[in-house]
């Protein structure tokens, strides 16, 4: 998908990937299977996963408001979804002369 703008896409399995790049308010939903998702230069997205799909690789990159919504009891046959959001904010550190990034978390 690309240049979108509130536009929604389901699919029901994927063999290799789902390419969003530059889409604005868009949602994405997944039945079955899919290894690869990659959002590139997105804003305020939501991605629904099937229970089938949790072993997906998500990529994201230059994207803000990005929310991933998966199955809050993945045995229950009819669970609810539970909303969890991707990082925005990374720190990046130099251990032992080699760079090291993890997200930042904010509490409080």
């Amino acid at each position: 998908m690309d240049s979108c703008t509130k536009c929604g896409l389901a699919l029901d399995s994927v063999v290799s990937t789902v390419d969003i790049v530059n889409c604005r308010s868009f949602g994405l939903q997944i039945f079955h299977v899919t290894p690869t998702i990659a959002v590139d230069k997105s804003d305020s997205g939501e991605i629904y996963l099937s229970k089938e799909c949790l072993g997906v690789e998500i990529l994201s990159a230059k994207s803000s408001s990005l929310n991933i919504l998966m199955p809050e009891n993945p045995e229950a046959e009819d669970s609810d979804f539970k909303e969890v959001p991707v990082p925005e904010q990374l720190k990046t550190t130099i251990v032992d002369g080699k760079l090291v990034t993890s997200t930042v978390e904010h509490t409080g």
